[in-house]
């Protein structure tokens, strides 16, 4: 038997279609190609992912920056709040420090002055020289520069005189003088104690410019310290410039007084030459 071929030999077409053929082939239009596949390389795959990457992160980077500058800010004020409490603390103490150093130190000059006054009234509260009133001199026996005052040296009535003997050549009855009593420490630290002076009881002394500490330029230094006749008996010492201003007064007093003694005597000179000129 003849062997059969297995490829079955394709029919030759018939060159003239059906007219149904025809119009399927009109009617089914041909489908349009799919576009080309263009194949990437890694390095595009590489920089197109980063540029997906770089937009999603321009989009984030905004909420996020906005997200970081209210962190920031929300920081800054914590730290301000709280360095600003530190600082407002730190003042305060600084302000109650410094009030209380003033109060300590307005309380240490209170104490101070306190503590000055209560000098000062104990010091007032020793006896000093005071104002005495002599009311007689009479001349030790024996002694031809010594003599013996009696002077009231308080302004309480019924106060008794006490003996001083001196040997000041100013001293007279009826004028007052600065005097220290016994127990006085005169300003020049004589302590004026009761002693014999020639032999008699003296309870005091009469001050000069030098017990005083003062200055001797006006103020005779052998002299004892006269004051205004107006001034009270028993009262504190006067000041040198009152002192001063008292000696002044006196030596313009005694001028004047000389100076009218003087136009005396030559007034009664005059006369006398008179009664001589017609006598002759």
């Amino acid at each position: 038997m003849p062997k059969k071929d297995k490829k079955a030999k394709p029919s030759k077409a018939d060159p003239e279609d059906s007219p149904d053929e025809k119009e399927d082939d009109k009617s089914d239009p041909e489908p349009s190609p799919p576009p080309p596949v263009t194949k990437k390389t890694a390095f595009a795959m590489l920089n197109s992912d980063d540029s997906e990457e770089e937009e999603e992160e321009e989009v984030t980077d905004v909420p996020k920056a906005s997200a970081k500058k209210k962190k920031k800010d929300k920081e800054t004020d914590d730290l301000s709040n709280m360095f600003g409490e530190k600082k407002k603390k730190k003042k305060d103490g600084a302000d109650k420090a410094d009030k209380a150093d003033k109060a300590d130190k307005a309380d240490k000059a209170d104490k101070a002055d306190k503590a000055d006054k209560g000098d000062k009234v104990k010091k007032d509260k020793k006896p000093k020289p005071v104002i005495g009133e002599v009311l007689s001199v009479s001349p030790v026996p024996k002694k031809d520069k010594l003599r013996i005052c009696k002077v009231i040296a308080s302004s309480k009535s019924g106060a008794q005189s006490i003996d001083i003997v001196t040997s000041a050549k100013n001293i007279v009855a009826g004028k007052k003088f600065i005097v220290a009593l016994e127990g006085v420490t005169t300003p020049s630290g004589i302590e004026v104690k009761q002693t014999k002076v020639g032999g008699v009881d003296s309870f005091g002394m009469f001050c000069g410019p030098s017990e005083m500490k003062w200055d001797t330029d006006v103020l005779d230094k052998e002299e004892a310290v006269m004051v205004g006749d107006l001034s009270e008996t028993g009262s504190p010492a006067p000041t040198y410039e009152a002192a001063v201003e008292a000696a002044r007064e006196r030596q313009a007093a005694a001028a004047a007084a000389a100076a009218a003694a003087a136009e005396q005597q030559k007034k009664a000179d005059g006369k006398k030459r008179q009664e001589k000129n017609k006598q002759k």
